[in-house]
């Protein structure tokens, strides 16, 4: 992911933005040196610190260097410190806004926001040591216990020890004001927004396989009362006048469904079966079209054991299946034949339905059943597997799915 995939104008999602401190520091919801949150953090240190600077420009006053000197001790402190907040930060913006690649955007902000600490720092001590220049002489004047305190505190100042404290405790202050607890922000943010990039990506592939699965599922419901029916109408039919016929294809009907149903009840809650088990649903499928079909269907099925053992999705054979019939099998005059063949080549699983019939006609190969086919082959395998309806040299057409050599399915 590069830096400028992430977006400086929207607020964090909420897996980004969730610390305790969210909910009153409101800045912390955008992006870390963006425009927003450069605001929200102005408000936030501008209000603190300007009641800081109320404070220290009354008691400068009090203490006895008078209103005006007050007011500029209380004015630089506000200045100060705002400069030693934003500087850094700032600089820092004006690199994540100029959308460089992430490598060079990640150098160039840490050395913005050390240089915006550099800068605040200079400033802040001419101007401290030309504000105190003005200010000390005035109340050393009116106060002498004042003059005698400044200078004790100034001796004690330049001892080693206290010298090398007070240099750690402004490292300190300038390393967390100056946004340098701000840069641990901006590198977590970056992962955290490739994260949920991640788990959207994968909510999003989840649910469109759901639908996928459900678009199958209510195609699968649509097609077998109707297969059913007109199955019933057959038997019924044949009762009379071939009886014999009509009991057979009542039992390839029940094995039909005994092979199915359980098959399209659990298609929402296991989204893989075996070819085998498929094979099985689309050989008793075939069975009972050949009874129907008064035995001018002939079926041949070649798939060896390591094939039949491979994960294989629900109900996308039986739709190629169906179609076969309908469109090449059942239009056709005299006799016609399915074949269903798997084998593997290199990792890929190759399953093809052929059959002779009348052959691809306009429109075919576009319709609901093989986009939902197409729709779960994507959600499932994205583009690991893929179906093509084509037309067979000597008549007919053939279905051919394409899926990822795997295990096979517990």
């Amino acid at each position: 992911m590069s830096a400028v995939d992430v977006p400086l104008d929207a607020p964090l999602p909420d897996d980004l933005g969730s610390d305790r401190l969210r909910d009153v520091l409101r800045y912390r919801r955008w992006p870390v040196f963006s425009a927003r949150w450069l605001l929200g953090r102005a408000l936030v240190f501008g209000a603190v610190l300007a009641v800081l600077a109320a404070m220290s420009a009354l008691g400068t006053a009090i203490a006895g260097a008078g209103l005006d000197a007050g007011l500029i001790a209380g004015g630089w402190l506000l200045g100060s410190m705002m400069l030693m907040a934003f500087a850094g930060p700032l600089l820092a913006g004006v690199v994540r806004y100029a959308r460089w690649p992430l490598r060079r955007e990640r150098v160039a902000v840490v050395l913005a926001v050390l240089v915006g600490m550099g800068i605040a720092f200079a400033v802040d001590r001419v101007g401290s040591a030309r504000i105190e220049a003005q200010i000390e002489p005035a109340m050393a004047e009116r106060s002498p216990a004042f003059a005698a305190t400044a200078r004790e505190a100034q001796a004690l100042a330049r001892e080693p020890w206290v010298l090398a404290t007070n240099i750690g405790v402004l490292l300190g202050v300038y390393f967390a004001l100056g946004g340098g607890l701000a840069l641990s922000g901006y590198f977590r943010e970056q992962r955290q927004w490739q994260q949920a990039r991640q788990q959207r990506a994968v909510i999003d592939a989840t649910q469109a396989r759901r639908e996928a699965e459900l678009r199958l599922a209510v195609l699968q419901a649509q097609v077998e009362p109707h297969f059913l029916f007109n199955t019933l109408a057959s038997i019924r039919a044949l009762v009379r006048s071939d009886a014999a016929r009509a009991e057979a294809t009542l039992d390839a009907l029940a094995a039909h469904l005994r092979a199915t149903m359980p098959i399209a009840a659990d298609a929402a809650v296991r989204p893989e079966s075996t070819l085998a088990r498929q094979l099985a649903v689309a050989e008793s499928y075939l069975e009972v079209m050949r009874l129907r079909l008064g035995g001018r269907l002939s079926v041949h099925v070649d798939a060896d054991s390591a094939c039949r053992a491979q994960a294989f999705p629900p109900l996308l054979l039986i739709t190629l299946v169906e179609n076969a019939i309908k469109h090449g099998i059942e239009p056709k005059r005299g006799a016609g034949e399915v074949r269903i063949e798997a084998r593997r080549d290199g990792a890929t699983l190759v399953v093809d339905v052929l059959d002779d019939g009348v052959g691809l006609q306009p429109g075919l190969g576009g319709g609901v059943g093989l986009a939902n086919v197409r729709a779960q082959l994507a959600a499932s395998f994205g583009d690991a597997a893929a179906l093509d309806v084509t037309s067979r040299p000597g008549g007919g057409c053939v279905a051919r799915i394409r899926l990822p050599w795997r295990e096979a399915a517990a």
